[in-house]
């Protein structure tokens, strides 16, 4: 009678634990169901704010037309003796022909078209590297839509920064994300505030000059340099550009390019800048 009161009971204790088991088994299942419907949740979640992000070319997307160009220094910092295909003497360029007229134009313009230019504008002057960030920092953080994310030294030469800014835009119906290249000379030798160059070297005059036209003129397409030369006459020096200026003309009248001089005077003991005269040379020539 006690063995079959014995096996019930074990019968019983059997059945218990079999079915906390099964249920434990259950339970633990379940709980795995679950964690696997979470993180496909959310997985799923970071690929559409991933999209949005893309699609909507918000902050965090770099514009499509912006082109990040590989830094170079400009002529690899020698002056330019000419921004055309040939070496010209002044008296030359002043006896341009009507022909070589439209063929230096058409060499400027083919120039232009298979080279890169990575700078995109002159900022001024500064006297460190710390300085030419703040001044590109505080160029771009000027405006209520606008917010600088960094500015870095992407080169340095012995005259000038250049500077990467990268900012972004946030307007009312759109927010984009833009990088430009800029540069910003060192004032010790050229302070772009107090107008000044140092004449020590003034060949080093005449590449920090056509540096600033090269890069001023080479988005403007009614202006485009020919050559520059550089005097030294006692007490003033004399930078002298070149160039050709266009002048579209109205519906029906043909565009007419004009030789044009551009020339800075300059002290030569003090390298300040005395004056600037521009002057139309010829009648100019039907293109």
């Amino acid at each position: 009678m006690d063995n079959r009161k014995t096996k019930k009971r074990k019968k019983r204790k059997n059945n218990t634990y079999k079915s906390a088991m099964v249920l434990f088994i259950l339970i633990f299942a379940i709980a795995i169901a679950l964690v696997t419907i979470e993180l496909n949740t959310v997985i799923k979640k970071k690929k559409e704010m991933g999209n949005s992000i893309y699609t909507k070319a918000e902050t965090n997307k770099v514009s499509p037309d912006v082109k990040y160009e590989e830094v170079k220094k400009v002529n690899d910092g020698l002056s330019f003796d000419t921004f055309v295909d040939k070496t010209y003497t002044e008296d030359e360029i002043l006896s341009l022909s009507k022909s070589e007229m439209i063929r230096v134009r058409e060499a400027q313009i083919e120039k232009k078209e298979n080279s890169s230019l990575s700078i995109q504008r002159i900022l001024g002057s500064a006297s460190s590297e710390n300085e030419a960030l703040r001044l590109a920092t505080n160029t771009y953080n000027n405006t209520v839509d606008q917010t600088v994310n960094s500015s870095t030294i992407a080169l340095e030469a012995d005259t000038y920064y250049i500077v990467k800014v990268e900012w972004d835009y946030v307007g009312e119906n759109t927010s984009r994300r833009y990088n430009q290249q800029v540069l910003v000379f060192k004032d010790f030798y050229y302070d772009i505030d107090k107008n000044t160059l140092n004449m020590d070297d003034i060949n080093k005059v005449k590449d920090i000059l056509d540096l600033k036209y090269y890069v001023e003129t080479y988005s403007n397409v009614g202006k485009r340099p020919i050559q520059s030369f550089i005097e030294k006459n006692g007490e003033t020096c004399e930078y002298t550009l070149y160039y050709f200026e266009v002048q579209y003309g109205e519906e029906g009248v043909s565009d007419k390019i004009y030789l044009t001089s551009e020339k800075i005077q300059i002290d030569s003991a003090t390298g300040n800048i005395l004056s600037t005269n521009t002057e139309r040379i010829g009648d100019g020539v039907t293109i």
